[in-house]
């Protein structure tokens, strides 16, 4: 790996590290840059257990501090894991990108991205109907579910269109730059 694409991998992985632990400073519910992240680190990390693994990882440590720290006081014990739903959209979500964006554009950035906040809201609020008591379970209770969660889902397509196009943007700019080296058109790092 040459200088200029291992620089571009710690970026990378900065960046998706950022952006998950960017949930400590949440400003208002659902506007992150989560699953923006999810998706620049699936498009650019070409090791796709690391494109998973970092992302899970991260969100995974920042429940056990949010959950047994921050919000300690709402639980009866010690939380392992938060919201299931959760974790369950990143894994289906995560394997998808490596296929939608294996060429970075337009059209395939703006697709993933509309596409992972479908798929997060519909896996997330499922999974809510499913292990929440307040749902009944059945079609009712699903569509409840939805119901409840729409405001949400409004702010979550925003922050990923937005996170999105910063991101792609900001990282196709550095790609594109001149090179000294012959070898500057991939636009996947090797971890």
């Amino acid at each position: 790996m040459n200088k200029r694409n291992r620089t571009f991998f710690w970026i990378v992985v900065a960046v998706v590290s950022l952006g998950m632990i960017s949930r400590f400073f949440e400003v208002s519910p659902n506007i992150s840059p989560v699953l923006a992240v999810l998706l620049f680190g699936a498009a650019y990390i070409k090791r796709k257990s690391l494109s998973v693994l970092l992302p899970v990882g991260l969100y995974f440590l920042g429940d056990l501090y949010l959950n047994n720290v921050v919000y300690a006081e709402y639980f009866n014990s010690f939380q392992v894991v938060g919201d299931l739903g959760v974790y369950a959209s990143f894994l289906i979500i995560i394997p998808m990108l490596a296929i939608t964006l294996k060429k970075v554009s337009i059209p395939s950035v703006l697709l993933s991205a509309l596409g992972t906040a479908v798929l997060f809201f519909l896996i997330t609020n499922f999974f809510s109907m499913i292990l929440l008591p307040i749902y009944p379970k059945t079609m009712a209770g699903l569509m409840e579910s939805y119901t409840a969660g729409l405001p949400f889902f409004r702010s979550t397509i925003a922050s990923t269109l937005i996170y999105s196009a910063v991101l792609f943007t900001s990282a196709e700019l550095y790609l594109r730059q001149p090179s000294l080296s012959a070898d500057s058109s991939a636009n996947t790092i090797e971890a």
